[in-house]
């Protein structure tokens, strides 16, 4: 498990260029289009924490459940949080943030995400290596 703090701009690179190395650590380098999107994610998902609720914490670890091994991104600030009953009525993707959590939705096998308002964000997204 690798863990890392994102408190300015610098940090997002920096959890790019970790996680590029804990997914080779973890044979991932054999399987391209699951590396870039895991490495997408953190792009996306460590710029919102950095733009919207710094500081946050990025925490990447492989998980087994069953037959099945992934990889589980977690994504912890303690920011201004998100009206996610606001967000559900209008059309996610329309600003930045939207963009990101969108498009890491999507490019997850699993995506759930737990904030409100004045309570900070957890976002959990998992790939499962097929």
């Amino acid at each position: 498990m690798i863990r890392m703090d994102i408190e300015d701009e610098d940090d997002i690179n920096k959890a790019r260029r970790r996680v590029r190395g804990f997914l080779s650590e973890n044979g991932i380098d054999r399987y391209p289009l699951l590396r870039s999107y895991m490495l997408t994610i953190v792009s996306e998902l460590a710029r919102n924490i950095y733009l919207y609720a710094k500081p946050g914490k990025v925490n990447v670890s492989m998980i087994d459940e069953g037959k099945k091994r992934g990889i589980k991104l977690e994504f912890i600030d303690h920011g201004p949080g998100l009206d996610l009953e606001k967000m559900k009525k209008e059309e996610l993707g329309k600003n930045g943030l939207g963009l990101g959590l969108t498009g890491s939705k999507s490019l997850s096998d699993e995506f759930s995400m737990d904030s409100s308002p004045g309570r900070g964000t957890h976002i959990t997204c998992i790939k499962w290596i097929k």
